[in-house]
């Protein structure tokens, strides 16, 4: 793209291996081309942290995982389906669609390494550092 397109300022990939694809290429070049992205990986949280990377966004697999088991209970159950409370958040269900937002992050060079941010990509280190946890 960049050599048929010598004027290109930015790309967008849109997943996962678009990135790992893309950013390798950008960062060979010699100019200031910006790679924004959906998705995240060791891979591409290093180009973050490079600067090849300048945006990404990333879905919370663990809640996404959470509150699609509640719900699952819930309808098996019989239940209505509700607001979830879950590990200090309240999880709203929109009644029109009968779905559950479990938040999107953007991931940027000031907040790729917030030890927060680390709960959302790797999930299971929650579990490592909960003292309650046994494998």
């Amino acid at each position: 793209l960049a050599t048929a397109y010598p004027d290109l300022d930015a790309i967008y990939a849109a997943n996962s291996m678009c990135v790992e694809g893309v950013a390798p290429a950008v960062a060979s070049l010699d100019n200031d081309m910006i790679v924004v992205a959906c998705d995240t990986s060791d891979a591409i949280l290093q180009y973050v942290r490079d600067g090849i990377v300048k945006f990404t966004s990333c879905s919370s697999t663990w809640a996404i995982g959470y509150l699609s088991s509640v719900a699952v209970a819930k309808v098996l159950a019989g239940e209505e389906l509700e607001d979830i409370e879950w590990n200090g958040n309240t999880y709203a269900l929109d009644k029109e669609t009968m779905t559950y937002d479990a938040g999107v992050y953007g991931v940027t060079i000031e907040n790729v390494d917030d030890p927060e941010m680390g709960t959302i990509f790797a999930p299971l280190t929650w579990f490592a550092a909960y003292e309650g946890y046994q494998w």
